[in-house]
């Protein structure tokens, strides 16, 4: 937990470089107390990857959200909620290093079981929706990305409603 609260304490105060280092001894030390393996090592994990994608690290990145996707893949049949966070960390990533079929496989996932787990319109979606969309028109496949645009507005409409100021940015 001290280990933790440093990488927090840095994460939040937008100093990477710690948090990083603080992020790499939570890891080892979860490995350490768990096992290589184990699925307690999936958020930190996912942690070490978001600090790596912040500092512009992203092969470090690709391969701490992929150890985490792999930690989880194939261990529970069906929807696990603990893989959309992966999902989506690796399908940013991968949008950021041009790798678009990847993104757009790895966000797809990551919508498709939010929407099994939370609802077809949970407004969570929202933030996995963006990049897939972006991943969608880099791979000139403007039929799905307009399908999911399309989608992206009802959920927002839904959620919040036709008069809400958050409705801006869908309407844009």
């Amino acid at each position: 937990m001290e280990a933790y609260r440093a990488f927090r304490k840095a994460f939040d105060a937008k100093d990477y470089a710690t948090a990083r280092t603080e992020a790499e001894r939570v890891v080892a030390l979860t490995e350490a107390g768990a096992g290589a393996e184990s699925r307690d090592l999936v958020n930190p994990l996912c942690n070490l990857g978001a600090v790596q994608y912040r500092l512009g690290d992203h092969a470090a990145a690709e391969v701490a959200f992929a150890r985490a996707v792999r930690i989880i893949d194939g261990k529970i049949a069906g929807a696990d909620r603990d893989l959309m966070r992966p999902l989506q960390g690796l399908g940013e990533t991968y949008l950021a290093t041009r790798q678009y079929a990847e993104s757009a496989i790895a966000l797809k996932r990551a919508v498709d079981l939010s929407r099994n787990l939370d609802g077809l319109f949970n407004p969570e979606q929202l933030d996995i929706l963006d990049p897939l969309i972006e991943s969608y028109i880099a791979l000139d496949r403007m039929p799905d990305a307009e399908k999911e645009n399309q989608y992206a507005f009802r959920v927002a409409e839904s959620a919040f409603g036709r008069n809400d100021l958050r409705m801006l940015e869908p309407l844009d």
